[in-house]
């Protein structure tokens, strides 16, 4: 129940700064192009802070895609219900040997991995949330431009990470290998019943992945401790709490081991794939956007034909 209530915090705050920033693309400062390296040019102001932003900036398409990813999750979340009826029964594969192997034998056991499950995930959010936001601003000399660019970042991967989790919960029903024993004893466990059909995927698993995939990808591209230890460090202690937290779901006994593998690895595109390959990207020149872009024209049909010719080439 804590995952669901931050993922649908974090799409409310998506929406939220989507409605009232889309024009921050364009915000920051100009400096931030430059290497942080490079010497200033002759006559420049030097930049106050030690880091800055080098790569493609969130544009109009970012926004607006966020928002739309965000509205998404919420009609997902608020607008569907998880099947009364299970799509999807048992175990595939090794689940159930997995189960069999790590599940708590006492109640008392099961309760404490869930709980702890729940901190856990939590703790990544928090980490990846004081790195994208405290360090630039509070140790950084007040750096809005970085920490508003790695707040759009992770709101951004995780509105992905909360669509593709809930839509598996809502749309695919698997049922959780909890429900049966919880049928022959209520007092199993103290989750019993709760998201009985919303197994697939975890959701712990993936939004914990999602927030120490970004953590790492931050620190390794911004250097945000500015000490390489300390940012390995970062990123280290942020995927022991997100595989800590996985395994922990299933010694809880709520989900098969296929629903965490899944969650990590819709985390992991998210909160690394997206990243890299959408964000942390050269910046490009005029000459860059020119040549890259479709040019295309209207020209008199061939010979013998009746119409218009249209020609693109890029």
């Amino acid at each position: 129940m804590l995952q669901q209530i931050l993922a649908r915090a974090g799409a409310a705050v998506t929406v939220a700064l989507i409605a009232t920033s889309a024009t921050a693309q364009d915000a920051g400062d100009p400096r931030a192009d430059a290497e942080p390296t490079s010497a200033p040019e002759a006559g420049a102001e030097p930049s106050t802070h030690r880091m800055l932003w080098r790569w493609e900036r969130f544009n109009t398409f970012d926004y607006f895609s966020t928002a739309a990813l965000g509205l998404t999750f919420l009609l997902i979340e608020f607008e569907t219900e998880t099947p009364d009826d299970p799509n999807w029964r048992g175990g595939i594969l090794f689940d159930d040997g997995v189960r069999d192997a790590l599940v708590a034998e006492s109640r008392d056991g099961r309760d404490a991995h869930a709980i702890s499950s729940d901190y856990l995930s939590l703790g990544t959010l928090v980490l990846n949330t004081f790195d994208s936001v405290v360090v630039p601003l509070v140790f950084d000399r007040w750096n809005v431009d970085v920490a508003w660019q790695l707040t759009m970042i992770n709101l951004q991967a995780q509105a992905i990470t909360g669509v593709l989790s809930r839509s598996g919960h809502h749309f695919v029903g698997r049922e959780r290998p909890d429900l049966r024993p919880c049928q022959e004893d209520a007092q199993y466990h103290g989750l019993c019943f709760g998201g009985t059909n919303a197994s697939f995927p975890s959701g712990h698993t993936s939004g914990a992945f999602a927030a120490a995939g970004l953590t790492c990808v931050h620190h390794f591209k911004l250097g945000l401790y500015g000490n390489p230890v300390a940012d390995t460090a970062a990123c280290t202690t942020g995927f022991a709490m997100a595989t800590t937290a996985g395994v922990q779901r299933l010694i809880a006994d709520r989900h098969y081991v296929s629903d965490v593998i899944v969650g990590a690895i819709v985390g992991l595109g998210a909160g690394v794939g997206l990243p890299l390959v959408a964000h942390y990207q050269p910046k490009k020149t005029d000459a860059d956007k020119q040549s890259s872009a479709i040019r295309w024209t209207i020209a008199p049909p061939p010979e013998g034909a009746l119409g218009l010719s249209v020609y693109g080439w890029m």
